[in-house]
C-alpha cells in the first residue's frame, strides 16, 4: 500500500491485501492451464464475493477479446513425421531455417532450375493446416506479390507442392530489426533514417491498396547496405476494408506494435493510419529500447494500448532530440485523426529532422494530454475529482477536476448524439491557435537571420550529393549518380558538377563539338560545332531541343543564362541573342572591333558581358612591337544597349550578386624585363562615373596578375600570380591583399 493510504482502517487495508493475493492465485492457476473452481472460491471468501464476480467477469470478456491473437502450436514436426526432415519443395531445395512466427516457418533455399539462393516461406503446420491458416497464407502472398518496391521483399512464385503451401521470395543477407535492437540502440539519425525508409515503403503499399497490420522490428529486415525491407504481410487487408479473414471485435496483430482501434477489433476504424501508429511504435523501440506497451500478458498490454500513455521517450533516453520525440508521439495518438494523415507525411518529416529542417508536428502539452486521459478514463477521472474535493475542501485543485468532469459529461454526450462526429473542443482549438502564433514567429525569426544558414545548408547538402556522386560514378552506377547530380543545388554547381554531368552523359558529348560548351541549371547544354551550327539539349531527358544555324562561318563563344531561356554566341565580332523557350532571335548586339572571345551573362540575368581579343606580335626587322589588344563590353539585356566599355582583354567575369565585374586589363610583354605587365581592372556595374576600384599593378601590388575569379558567395576575387605560382585574394571594396 502507498503512503497515502496508510491512514486508512486496517480493515481495509488486510481486505485488499486479501482480494490481490486471491486474484493472483486465481490467475497464477489459469496461466498453468488448470483452471480453479471458481464456485469454491466464492464459498471460501464469501466476504469477497461481489468483487471476485466482478472480476471474473472482467476477465472472461478480455479473454474472449484476446483469444483470436494467441499463437498456433508447432505442427511441423507433427505433419512431417518423427525422425523426417523436409529437404525439397517444389524445385526448391531447402538448405536451413532462418526464421519462425506462429503461422509460418522460412528457410534459406536454392532454386534449382534458376540456381539462385532465394527464402521460401511455409506454413508451420504443414499438411495439417486449417482452411483459415491456407487462407491467411495466401493473402500474404497475394498482397506482396503485388508490390514491388525496393523496402519490400519482393515475391517470387507461389505454389503448393505434395499439400505444402509455399511461397518464394528475396533472400535477404543481413539482420532482422529486433536482433539489432537487441544488441545497443541505435543513434537518433540511423532510427530516423530506417523508419523514413519504412514510411515511404508503408506508403507504396496504401496507394496500392494494402494495409500491413503486423508492422514491428522482427518483420524489419536490414541489408548489408543498410537497406531496410519489410516482409511478412500475413495480415494484410485491403484499404477499403474488404477481407473474409477478420471481422469487427477481432483482434490480430502484435499487442505491442498494435494501434488502440486494432487492439478494441474496431475494423471500421482500421487504415493508413493505423500502420503509422506501428511505425512510431517501431521508431520508439529503436530509440529506447523497449516496446511503448508491453506487460507480463496479452490482456494486460492489450489494457495499456488502450487506456494508457506511453511514456515520454526522452525519460528513457535523454539524448534523444526534441523533435524526434515529437514525431515519434504523434504516431502514437490513441485517435487516428490525431497521427500523420499518411505515412509519407510521416516520411516527410522525418527528412525534415534529418536535414535539421523545424518539423510540421507540434509537442502535446500537458494540459491536452491530462484532459485526453480523462476522456478515456472517465471513471477514475471522476473519483480523482471526488477525491480532491475532498482533500482540499474546495481547492483551486478541486474546482479544476471538478470543472473537467463537468465538461466530460457534456462531450460525451454531444458524442452519443452525433455518433462517430469528430471535432476539437475549444481548448484544443485555442491551443492550437497558440501553437500556431509561436510557429508563426519562430518561422519570422528564422527567416529574418536564416539566409546564412540557408546556404551553408544548400552548401553541405551540395557536398553530400557530390559524394554521393562520386562513389556511385566509381561503382558504374550511372543513373544513381546523374540522380544525385540533379539533386545539387543549382546554384554551387561547379566545374566538377559539369564534368561529372558529362561523364554521365558521353553519347550527348561524343559529337564533333568545336568550341565553347555552356549549362544551365535546369540541364540545358548548348555547343558550337565545326559545321557552323549550335545545338541545345536537354541533357536530364537525352535529347536535342535546337539547332541553331550561325549567320557567318565563325565558331565563337556560347553563353546561356542561369534558367536556360537564352542563348548568346559569337558569330565574328557580333553577338546574337536568342530566346530558347520560343526559338528567336531576340537581337544582334554590335561593337566589338576583334573576333569575339567571351560570353557571359551576370547571375541576375540583367547584364550580358562580352569580350574581344588581338594578339600581341613582334617584328624585329622593322623594330615594332605590337601590344596585345581587347575589349570588354557590358549589354543592358533589358534594352540591348551597351553600359559599360571598360578597357581589358579575352574575358570578364561577375561577381556572385552579378554588382561588380573584373576584367584583365591591356598587357604587353616587356623583352627588356623577361616578364609579361599585366593588370587586373574592376568595376561596380551600378556606379554611374564607371570608374575602375583598382587598375592593374599600382592597386594589386608590384606582381603582374590575370586570370580573375570571384568567391561564390563573397565580394572577394582570386588572380593568379603571372611571374610565379601561386594565387592572391584580394577584397575588391577596400582593395587589400
Amino acid at each position: 500500500m502507498s503512503d497515502s493510504n496508510a491512514s486508512q482502517p486496517d480493515n481495509n487495508a488486510d481486505r485488499d491485501q486479501q482480494l490481490e493475493a486471491v486474484i493472483a492465485d486465481y490467475i497464477r492457476f489459469c496461466e498453468t492451464g488448470t483452471a480453479p473452481d471458481r464456485g469454491e472460491i466464492l464459498k471460501r471468501h464469501p466476504e469477497l464475493a461481489d468483487e471476485l464476480r466482478q472480476f471474473f467477469g472482467q476477465h472472461d470478456r478480455m479473454n474472449q477479446i484476446a483469444a483470436p491473437i494467441r499463437g498456433f502450436g508447432d505442427a511441423l514436426a507433427q505433419a512431417v513425421g518423427p525422425g523426417q526432415q523436409l529437404s525439397y519443395v517444389g524445385n526448391y531445395e531447402l538448405l536451413e531455417e532462418i526464421a519462425r512466427g506462429g503461422m509460418g516457418v522460412v528457410y534459406k533455399a536454392r532454386q534449382t532450375t534458376l540456381r539462385r539462393i532465394v527464402a521460401v516461406k511455409m506454413i508451420v503446420s504443414g499438411r495439417l493446416a486449417s482452411e483459415q491458416d491456407v487462407q491467411r497464407f495466401q493473402v500474404e502472398a497475394q498482397a506482396a506479390a503485388g508490390l514491388q518496391h525496393p523496402n519490400i521483399v519482393s515475391i517470387h512464385e507461389v505454389g503448393q507442392h505434395e499439400g505444402w503451401h509455399y511461397f518464394s521470395m528475396d533472400y535477404v543477407e543481413g539482420r532482422d530489426l529486433s536482433k539489432i535492437l537487441r544488441e545497443n540502440l541505435l543513434s537518433a539519425k540511423q532510427a530516423a533514417t530506417y523508419v523514413r525508409q519504412m514510411a515511404e515503403a508503408i506508403h507504396y503499399a496504401h496507394q496500392q491498396g494494402i494495409l500491413h497490420r503486423d508492422l514491428k522490428p522482427s518483420n524489419i529486415l536490414i541489408d548489408n547496405h543498410e537497406q531496410v525491407r519489410i516482409t511478412d504481410f500475413g495480415l494484410a487487408m485491403r484499404v477499403e476494408g474488404q477481407s473474409d479473414l477478420t471481422r469487427t471485435g477481432q483482434i490480430v496483430g502484435t499487442p505491442s506494435y498494435m494501434p488502440p482501434e486494432q487492439a478494441q477489433g474496431k475494423r471500421s476504424l482500421i487504415g493508413p493510419g493505423s500502420d503509422v501508429y506501428s511505425l512510431g511504435a517501431v521508431l520508439y523501440e529503436c530509440l529506447t529500447g523497449r516496446a511503448p506497451f508491453r506487460a507480463d500478458s496479452v490482456l494486460k498490454t492489450i489494457e495499456q494500448v488502450i487506456h494508457a500513455e506511453a511514456a515520454s521517450p526522452r525519460t528513457l533516453n535523454a539524448a534523444i532530440p526534441r523533435d524526434l520525440e515529437t514525431i515519434c508521439l504523434k504516431c502514437l495518438e490513441k485517435e487516428p485523426h490525431r497521427r500523420y494523415g499518411t505515412a509519407q507525411l510521416l516520411a516527410d518529416d522525418l527528412g525534415r529532422f534529418l536535414k535539421g529542417e523545424p518539423i510540421a508536428a507540434r509537442p502535446v502539452s500537458r494540459p491536452t494530454r491530462t484532459w485526453r486521459w480523462c476522456l478515456r478514463n472517465p471513471a477514475v477521472a471522476g473519483l480523482l475529482a471526488m477525491v480532491a474535493i475532498s482533500l482540499t475542501g474546495g481547492t483551486a485543485v478541486s474546482t479544476y477536476f471538478a470543472m473537467m468532469e463537468a465538461r466530460q459529461f457534456n462531450n460525451l454526450k454531444a458524442e452519443q448524439e452525433q455518433s462517430k462526429s469528430l471535432r476539437l473542443s475549444v481548448e484544443e482549438q485555442e491551443q492550437r491557435s497558440r501553437q500556431l502564433n509561436e510557429l508563426i514567429a519562430e518561422g519570422e525569426e528564422k527567416l529574418r537571420g536564416g539566409e546564412t544558414k540557408l546556404h551553408a545548408g544548400e552548401e553541405k547538402l551540395f557536398d553530400t550529393y557530390m559524394q554521393l556522386a562520386r562513389s556511385a560514378w566509381r561503382t558504374d552506377k550511372v543513373e544513381l549518380a546523374d540522380q544525385y547530380l540533379n539533386n545539387c543545388p543549382p546554384s554551387l554547381r561547379d566545374t566538377e558538377w559539369n564534368e561529372l554531368k558529362r561523364k554521365c552523359y558521353p553519347e550527348v558529348f561524343s559529337l564533333d563539338i568545336k568550341e565553347c560548351k555552356a549549362f544551365s541549371s535546369d540541364g540545358i547544354m548548348a555547343a558550337a560545332f565545326s559545321d557552323y551550327s549550335i545545338h541545345l539539349w536537354n541533357v536530364v531527358e537525352k535529347r536535342r531541343t535546337h539547332v541553331i544555324s550561325m549567320e557567318r562561318n565563325y565558331v565563337g563563344p556560347v553563353a546561356l543564362n542561369f534558367d536556360g531561356s537564352k542563348l548568346a554566341y559569337g558569330n565574328g565580332s557580333q553577338i546574337v541573342v536568342w530566346d530558347v523557350k520560343s526559338n528567336t532571335k531576340l537581337g544582334i548586339l554590335d561593337g566589338h572591333e576583334f573576333p569575339l572571345t567571351w560570353i557571359t551573362f551576370s547571375p541576375d540575368r540583367v547584364h550580358l558581358a562580352t569580350a574581344s581579343f588581338r594578339a600581341g606580335s613582334i617584328k624585329p626587322a622593322e623594330g615594332k612591337v605590337i601590344p596585345e589588344t581587347g575589349e570588354v563590353f557590358i549589354w543592358d539585356m533589358r534594352t540591348f544597349q551597351k553600359t559599360l566599355s571598360p578597357q581589358g582583354r579575352k574575358h570578364a567575369v561577375f561577381s556572385h550578386d552579378g554588382q561588380w565585374i573584373a576584367a584583365e586589363g591591356s598587357g604587353q610583354w616587356l623583352a627588356t624585363e623577361g616578364k609579361f605587365e599585366g593588370r587586373i581592372l574592376v568595376w561596380n556595374i551600378s556606379d554611374s562615373d564607371k570608374t575602375p576600384l583598382a587598375i592593374g599593378n599600382s592597386a594589386f601590388g608590384d606582381v603582374p596578375t590575370s586570370c580573375p575569379c570571384f568567391h561564390p558567395t563573397k565580394n572577394e576575387l582570386a588572380v593568379s600570380n603571372c611571374n610565379s605560382p601561386g594565387v592572391e585574394f584580394w577584397d575588391i571594396k577596400k582593395g587589400q591583399l
